[in-house]
């Protein structure tokens, strides 16, 4: 539970951000600055994310000592679920990113958040971890980025053996690569309907 709410947490909602510049038109002064809209974004949006990543992990792992008497997991497990964890929230981030950049055609992004985030919250394991599903739907929640956003990191913690570890890792670095294109052609969208239209 740790991980699966310090990753839902830490990430939050910085998509009303996005949404809020294109509702302003304050993103048009954000596309003409030398570095990409995109990238300072996603910059930024990092390093808040980790710094609640940090904090929400620090008190989970010392709520866990001190109601069980003991560390949670394996010493050997931790390299594993740090790299899971963090590659995690840079999914959740491009996802965020897109969100943000739905307000360009949609006005506001809020409803296809909230469907994502439920989405989220039964396939990625946040309500039940996936390992208690039926054979299935199990499969099913196991195909989708959202398996990879909470669901992955979780895991280890109970399991760390290499091949898991290094299966896990690879679903993950394979979700982040295919969003991180979706992201692109978002941008590349979106920068053209303000070409076109104007913010």
């Amino acid at each position: 539970m740790v991980v699966t709410e310090s990753v839902a947490i830490a990430v939050g909602y910085p998509y009303r951000a996005v949404e809020g510049d294109i509702q302003s038109g304050q993103i048009a002064a954000g596309l003409m600055r030398p570095l990409p809209y995109a990238l300072a974004t996603l910059a930024e949006w990092s390093g808040n994310t980790l710094h609640r990543l940090l904090v929400l992990d620090a008190a989970g792992i010392a709520a866990g000592v001190w109601l069980t008497g003991m560390a949670p997991v394996s010493p050997a497990a931790i390299p594993a679920i740090l790299i899971s964890t963090l590659l995690a929230c840079a999914i959740m981030l491009l996802f965020q990113l897109q969100f943000g950049y739905a307000a360009a055609w949609v006005g506001s992004a809020a409803p296809l958040f909230w469907i994502w985030q439920k989405l989220l919250f039964v396939l990625g394991g946040l309500i039940l971890p996936l390992t208690l599903y039926p054979q299935p739907l199990r499969a099913v929640a196991e195909a989708t980025p959202f398996a990879a956003m909470l669901f992955a990191p979780a895991s280890l913690v109970l399991d760390a053996a290499p091949a898991r570890a290094a299966a896990t890792l690879v679903s993950q670095l394979i979700w982040l690569a295919l969003l991180a294109a979706a992201t692109f052609l978002v941008d590349r969208a979106a920068a053209s309907r303000f070409a076109e239209r104007g913010v």
